[in-house]
Order: C-alpha cells, then structure tokens, then sequence
C-alpha cells in the first residue's frame, strides 16, 4: 500500500516516474507526500501543441 503510487507511475510509464519514486519513498510516510505522490502517479499528461 506504502508504494502503490510508484506501482500506478510504472505502469502507466509516466515521464516523471523516478521522481514520484523519490517522492514516495522519502516523504511517502507523512499523509500529504502519499496524497501528492498518488495524485501525481494518476494525473493525466497534457499532450504538446504542435504547430
């Protein structure tokens, strides 16, 4: 459960995947660095405007 955002990161192959391991590992214990690490492992990315 501690790293279930790090798991959700890797299998959706997010860009900023070692940094919400990072993120996770060292501040996943406290309840609003799980919360941001999750939030951020399940955002959507927004695709870039090509011109």
């Amino acid at each position: 459960m501690y790293f279930l955002p790090s798991i959700i990161a890797f299998a959706r192959s997010k860009r900023d995947t070692a940094a919400i391991v990072l993120l996770n590992f060292f501040l996943g214990w406290t309840v609003i660095g799980w919360v941001v690490a999750l939030v951020w492992a399940v955002k959507t990315g927004v695709p870039a405007v090509v011109r």
